[in-house]
């Protein structure tokens, strides 16, 4: 199989000083498709994202703290992702294929502050909206397998993407003398 895609990507920059810069890009993403085992359909087709970004890079207070912020939109199409099975034989398999749309959007902030001589604070938060915006045919959990006939499908539009935490983060401190 071949695959081909056009891949723009577009980024600005401004400098508000030395110390502040804003930016904002759009790049076009791709992954290739391939084969699965297990299904009836034995391939899969290329994955596409749309993808916006747009932040603040900021060394404040004599470049003693850093600051970053960045908002982020992505829009998926023919979505690929690992997925659970259950055959009518009732084995369990994993296949990969495209299951999907979806659409993520979130924000991101990190700060490292030098406190002074050896010491260095830094704490990263992550907001993030990660949901499917079609997916008719997903397939059931395996509690849900086991109680429905087979084969089992749900629809999971408008539910959150596995793997997706609404928040993530992380603080800590450096010390070196």
């Amino acid at each position: 199989r071949t695959f081909k895609d056009f891949l723009p990507s577009l980024g600005l920059e401004f400098d508000i000083d030395p110390e502040v810069m804003i930016y904002g890009t759009y790049t076009k993403g791709f992954k290739a498709g391939g084969y699965a085992q297990f299904t009836s359909s034995s391939e899969f087709d290329s994955e596409t994202v749309d993808s916006f970004e747009a932040g603040v890079k900021s060394q404040l207070f004599d470049r003693a703290l850093t600051l970053n912020v960045a908002a982020f939109y992505m829009k998926y199409k023919n979505l690929q992702e690992a997925t659970t099975i259950t055959l009518e034989s009732g084995a369990i398999r994993n296949i990969v294929g495209n299951v999907a749309a979806s659409k993520v959007k979130g924000i991101e902030v990190s700060a490292n502050l030098r406190a002074g001589s050896g010491v260095e604070l830094y704490a990263d938060v992550g907001y993030l909206d990660a949901k499917y915006s079609r997916y008719p045919g997903a397939p059931c959990t395996i509690a849900q397998s086991l109680t429905l006939p087979a084969p089992c499908v749900q629809n999971l539009a408008g539910s959150v993407r596995a793997f997706s935490p609404k928040w993530s983060g992380s603080v800590g401190f450096n010390f070196t003398n």
